[in-house]
C-alpha cells in the first residue's frame, strides 16, 4: 500500500484563508483525515483472497502431516 502524507495543518491554513472560519476548517480536515483512515481497511475481496490463502496453507500442511 502506497503511504500518501496529508499535512493537516497546511490545509487548516488554506481553508482559513480561502474565507472558512477556524472551527470550520479543522472540521474539513478532520473529515478528509478519517476518511483517509477508511482506505485502510480490509474490502470484501481482501478478504476472500486472504481466506483462499489460509485454506491453500492449511491444506499443504495437512498434506504434509498425513
Amino acid at each position: 500500500m502506497t503511504t500518501v502524507t496529508f499535512d493537516t495543518h497546511a490545509s487548516v491554513k488554506r481553508l482559513i484563508a480561502a474565507g472558512m472560519t477556524l472551527e470550520q476548517a479543522e472540521a474539513v480536515v478532520e473529515v478528509f483525515r478519517n476518511a483517509r483512515a477508511l482506505q485502510e481497511l480490509a474490502t470484501k475481496d481482501d478478504l476472500v483472497l486472504f481466506k483462499a490463502e489460509i485454506l491453500a496453507a492449511l491444506m499443504e500442511t495437512k498434506r504434509r502431516f498425513l
